[in-house]
């Protein structure tokens, strides 16, 4: 019998699947939100990540950002309602969608670890660590590992080289190295006459990067250590892994502890808020046209 395809075009399957992961997205954001800030700071923080001037990647673009971040915000509403193993589960499909998929994996460990008391005070200023603490069941979390791990098989299988994803980078120029990490590269695009256009993208996406970076200490006070693993992560393996800020802005779409920060604090200031969020539309409006139009945003 003749296999029948529920769409047969490619480009357009892509994207009805980064449309419908995109607002799978929203929603399990807004849930995420619900359980922890007031009504008004959870619509907010659904907002900016709505009207995040990147956010075109949540809304048709063939890329895989919209299915990481559903993957990753249900793997850790899955844990806070203590189904490890479907954490788990979520977890796997988040890592195998991206390699900043290992922050999930960070997260819900440390999340064990939290929660079960594992790290805490001993004698004198010594920490305590008291492994007895955990149980059978919290390995669960640790399927997360099983995506990345699959698909590293599938690379090692298919091309003979499991960690592809790494080579490509460097035949790209964006060997693994100080001039990498340090960002030595953007010094010399500077200093001689540079696309102006590019530029002012690599500035903007540095930008913000560095003000998820100043939320991380808020993440950890308010939702945790799990959240604060999770964040640093994410920020950490593209910040070492690209020799520029170049795709920064569609990383920090996984950054939503941060976005729920900043939306706990346009509820507390309406003026700002009303500056910013129809800021931020016009921003998405203008990258979406010029991703549409084949420009490199991000």
């Amino acid at each position: 019998m003749a296999g029948h395809n529920v769409i047969d075009n490619t480009a357009l399957a892509g994207i009805v699947v980064t449309i419908v992961c995109g607002a799978g997205a929203l929603v399990a954001f807004h849930r995420w939100c619900r359980d922890r800030l007031s009504p008004s700071a959870a619509l907010a923080a659904v907002a900016c990540l709505a009207l995040y001037p990147y956010a075109y990647y949540l809304f048709g673009a063939v890329y895989g950002d919209a299915l990481f971040l559903l993957c990753a915000l249900l793997a850790f509403l899955a844990f806070e309602r203590d189904h490890l193993l479907l954490a788990g589960v979520a977890g796997a499909v988040a890592t195998g969608t991206r390699l900043v998929g290992v922050a999930v994996i960070i997260g819900l460990v440390v999340g064990v670890i939290e929660r079960r008391g594992v790290v805490g005070p001993g004698p004198g200023r010594r920490p305590r660590f008291d492994l007895s603490r955990l149980r059978p069941r919290d390995a669960g979390v640790l399927v997360s590992v099983v995506g990345l791990a699959a698909f590293s098989a599938y690379l090692w299988r298919r091309f003979d080289d499991p960690l592809l994803f790494q080579t490509v980078q460097e035949t790209w120029g964006q060997e693994s190295g100080w001039r990498t990490w340090l960002k030595y590269d953007v010094y010399l695009w500077l200093r001689r006459d540079p696309d102006l256009f590019y530029t002012h993208g690599l500035l903007i996406q540095a930008a913000l990067f560095a003000l998820v970076v100043l939320t991380i200490p808020t993440v950890v006070r308010r939702f945790g250590w799990r959240y604060g693993a999770y964040l640093g992560a994410l920020l950490v393996i593209p910040a070492v892994g690209s020799q520029d800020f170049q795709g920064m802005g569609r990383y920090l779409l996984g950054a939503f502890p941060a976005f729920a920060v900043l939306g706990s604090f346009l509820a507390h200031h309406p003026l700002v808020r009303r500056c910013l969020l129809p800021l931020s539309a016009a921003a998405l409006v203008v990258f979406t046209g010029m991703f549409a139009n084949g420009r490199y945003i991000s």
